[in-house]
């Protein structure tokens, strides 16, 4: 996938949106507080269609006659774009938390400002693996990456806190959303505000109110205290001239309850700043053996140094992985175009994703996932070249990985930095 690029995008709000889900308990109908990629493909992709010279093939596009110069075929024809998620965040980029992600169980999440008490949120990725690697002797590869110690306990203080640096309350997992700074790390996103309104439903056969018939909806209000909707699309370098009028500074109706005025939302192009991935990936090996450094001033077996690279996949988005018509819950090396990678840890939990097909005006059929969030940890031999590696890897943060990329699913970072700001273990020893 060379020569594409990456186009930060931004949904706010002109009005109240409600985006369905299935979790809806009886006459209540719950709204998603994340916009799915498919959302943005299918308003663009019909924005596109709303031009089209030759109405007759609206309704059958892939027949299509006159393709060389329709431009929904130049977009969504070959080499389609990649849609991201959009999360909420009062300025992005904004992500899901890792399930590495851990906080205090009496005062949890990062520092909102409105003047409560906050223990902010830890990872525990580079500290676990280091505690497994040392003191679990059937731990993959510990032969390979400390082979002073053999099948022998490393003799060390326990490196993994399971309290709070803050308090010494117990640590739970860390939910939600956060946004990022390249300067100070991860922060509070913000928070979305949801409204519920109940409506009276209408019979279908006399077009009057039906007695009796209430339901309540759930919309997320559009001000929101500067709160926005985060995303990114790929796109080829060849078609960004095409469609970066359907994404900058143009507006358009998404989700339920047009008709109220629901889901009138604004979308614009930003610059895009992110760290470079061989600062990533130094920045990760560092923090592993900073923490090897220090466990070995106890224990001279243990070696500070590991051969080959370590790096991780982080999902931020969910992932549907299929090998012969069977789902996968975990994302094993060959599908990464790296069969001499070893899956060292997981963390990584299962999920159900559906949609709807706007075109079809039907349900999409249910399929096992792997959450957005979940973290996979891998570690390569020498014998791949760091050049092959580095391009191997940032093809995969580009394309992603597994099926249904083009609605915004398998979207990975590697090395993310979140993994290396605020680990738990360093805090704990201030």
């Amino acid at each position: 996938m060379n020569g594409w690029q990456i186009l930060d995008v931004q949904i706010t709000l002109l009005s109240p949106l409600h985006l369905g889900t299935e979790a809806g308990l009886g006459n209540y109908e719950t709204t998603n507080q994340i916009i799915p990629g498919a959302v943005l493909r299918g308003v663009v992709a019909e924005a596109i269609l709303g031009g089209c010279h030759h109405p007759e093939y609206k309704t059958s596009h892939a027949n299509c006659a006159h393709r060389a110069d329709c431009l929904f075929w130049q977009i969504f024809g070959t080499e389609e774009p990649l849609w991201g998620f959009a999360y909420p965040a009062r300025t992005g980029p904004a992500w899901p938390l890792p399930l590495t992600a851990r906080t205090c169980k009496l005062y949890p999440g990062y520092d909102a400002g409105d003047g409560e008490t906050y223990h902010g949120v830890y990872d525990v990725l580079v500290g676990q693996f280091v505690y497994d690697l040392l003191m679990d002797p059937c731990f993959p590869l510990r032969s390979e990456l400390q082979p002073g110690l053999k099948d022998n306990l490393a003799n060390v203080r326990p490196l993994l806190p399971i309290t709070c640096p803050e308090c010494g309350s117990a640590l739970k997992r860390a939910t939600g959303i956060y946004a990022w700074d390249t300067s100070s790390g991860p922060f509070y996103a913000g928070q979305l505000s949801v409204r519920r309104a109940t409506h009276v439903g209408i019979n279908r056969a006399r077009g009057v109110a039906e007695d009796t018939l209430l339901f309540t909806q759930e919309a997320v209000e559009a001000e929101t205290g500067g709160m926005a909707f985060h995303s990114c699309v790929v796109v080829p370098e060849s078609k960004v001239g095409q469609l970066h009028p359907y994404l900058h500074e143009r507006q358009y109706l998404i989700g339920q309850g047009r008709s109220r005025g629901n889901g009138h939302v604004k979308l614009s192009v930003s610059d895009r700043i992110v760290v470079p991935l061989a600062e990533r990936l130094s920045m990760f090996r560092g923090a592993v053996t900073g923490m090897l450094g220090r466990a070995s001033w106890g224990d001279e077996r243990i070696s500070p140094t590991f051969p080959g690279t370590l790096f991780s996949l982080t999902l931020h988005s969910p992932m549907i992985l299929d090998r012969l018509g069977q789902p996968l819950a975990v994302l094993p090396p060959a599908l990464l175009g790296l069969p001499e990678a070893v899956l060292v840890r997981a963390w990584a939990r299962a999920d159900v994703v559906g949609g709807w097909n706007q075109s079809a005006r039907l349900p999409r059929r249910t399929c096992l996932a792997i959450q957005s969030g979940s973290v996979f940890l891998y570690w390569t031999p020498h014998s791949i070249e760091d050049a092959e590696l580095s391009r191997t890897l940032s093809q995969i943060e580009l394309a992603g990985i597994g099926e249904e990329r083009p609605r915004g699913y398998g979207h990975v970072t590697v090395c993310d930095s979140f993994h290396c700001f605020n680990r738990i273990e360093e805090r704990s020893e201030k």
